[in-house]
């Protein structure tokens, strides 16, 4: 199997599972190997009881499945960047062309007098 887009965007951003170890998160690694085994990042939502982030681990694509195709967490994120996206610049006025500092052309079409 040859790397494409579509094999990525099978998992990546979706929340997904290890069925072997219940291992769960977002997907946000894809690695292909020569060898054909593809592997998939998974970085957990939770934290740890200290309070940082919990370590993306990767697991064999072929134990894993998708659990929620969009996360309550991508919806809030996207939610959010739209809550907070710029509205639209207004556009400017309209500036008057100012005439040319001398007429188009070379002496011939515009003799001097």
């Amino acid at each position: 199997m040859s790397v494409t887009e579509n094999n990525a965007a099978k998992w990546l951003g979706k929340q997904v599972r290890d069925m072997i170890t219940g291992y769960e998160g977002i997907c946000m690694g894809y690695v292909q190997y020569t060898s054909g085994c593809d592997n998939i990042g998974i970085k957990p939502t939770e934290l740890k009881e200290d309070g940082s982030p919990k370590e993306m681990r990767y697991f064999d694509d072929m134990h894993c499945e998708v659990v929620n195709h969009t996360p309550k967490e991508a919806r809030w994120f996207w939610d959010q960047a739209e809550a907070k996206s710029e509205p639209e610049p207004e556009p400017k006025p309209e500036q008057k062309e100012q005439p040319p500092i001398r007429p188009p052309g070379g002496p011939r079409e515009n003799p001097p007098g």
